[in-house]
Formats: C-alpha cells, sequence, structure tokens
C-alpha cells in the first residue's frame, strides 16, 4: 500500500466546488507536481480526506482532445475546461464513477486482487480504516502493485 500523504494526490480544498477546479490545476498540482516523477493517475481527495475519484491521464488527456475547439471565444484550454465539465461527459463520468473501490487497511493482498478481479473496469483500491467510501482514506493501491507483489 502507497501512504496517501507519501504520494502525489489532489485534494479539493474546503469550500471549493468541482465548478472551480480547472483541469490545468489537476494536472499541475497533480499529474506533474513533481517533474521528475510524472503520474500517470491521480487520485483526487475532498477537503475532510475522502475519496471521490482517481483520474487517469488517458481519461483526462481524451476529454481535453475532445473538448478543444480552436475557433471558440474565448478558446477552449485546460485553465477553462473544469471538474464539472468532465464529469458531465457521459464516457469520463462512467470511468471516474467506477474509477476506485474502498479497502479496508486489514485486507489481505488476496481480498486486493479479489476485488480488483471482480470488477475488471477498476484499477484501484483506496484504503481506509474500515474499508467505507465515506472513510478518510489513509492509502492507495494499484492493480499494478497488487500484480507485482503476487508475483512475488
Amino acid at each position: 500500500m502507497l501512504k496517501i500523504n507519501e504520494v502525489t494526490a489532489y485534494k479539493i480544498p474546503a469550500g471549493t466546488t468541482e465548478t472551480q477546479i480547472t483541469l490545468q490545476m489537476l494536472i499541475t498540482d497533480g499529474f506533474e507536481k513533481d517533474k521528475s516523477k510524472p503520474r500517470n493517475r491521480l487520485p483526487i481527495i475532498d477537503s475532510d480526506g475522502r475519496g471521490k475519484y482517481v483520474l487517469h491521464r488517458s481519461t483526462l488527456d481524451g476529454f481535453i482532445v475532445a473538448a478543444k475547439d480552436e475557433k471558440a471565444t474565448p478558446p477552449v484550454t485546460e485553465a477553462t475546461l473544469t471538474l464539472d465539465k468532465l464529469m458531465a461527459d457521459p464516457k469520463c463520468k462512467n470511468t471516474m464513477s467506477k474509477s476506485f473501490i474502498p479497502i479496508a487497511e486489514t485486507s489481505s493482498l488476496a481480498d486486493a486482487k479479489d476485488l480488483l478481479d471482480k470488477n475488471p473496469t477498476c484499477l484501484d483500491l483506496l484504503v481506509s480504516a474500515d474499508g467505507f467510501a465515506t472513510s478518510v482514506v489513509t492509502g492507495w493501491i494499484t492493480n499494478v502493485i497488487v500484480l507485482n507483489e503476487a508475483i512475488l
């Protein structure tokens, strides 16, 4: 498990809505926060520390490419597109609403693998003390971690 306070995650500031979070903020303060370690996945945590989404860079990039209109005034860019617009796209909303499964800290590697195997569209697990989506996230497990640990 990766401890959530030791990975790059985007924490939504208190009092901020998804209409105020630009995709550029998610890129700059999330995916590219540490330029030496670019990320392909970004856990998005609410202001209380609960998991909202795990955004995959491919989902973000696909949405941006489709949304950009070079003739639009003002131009559509990462700085004008917002998280709520991303969530309004049916394909992105479907992907992001199934982007993670909660799991308890006491769960085993077998439990994690079982959850991922039963949910092939989900590649991420957000860990909390009790395994509920309404609880504070303490860690993150990706399908890659499960695969690597299962092989060792």
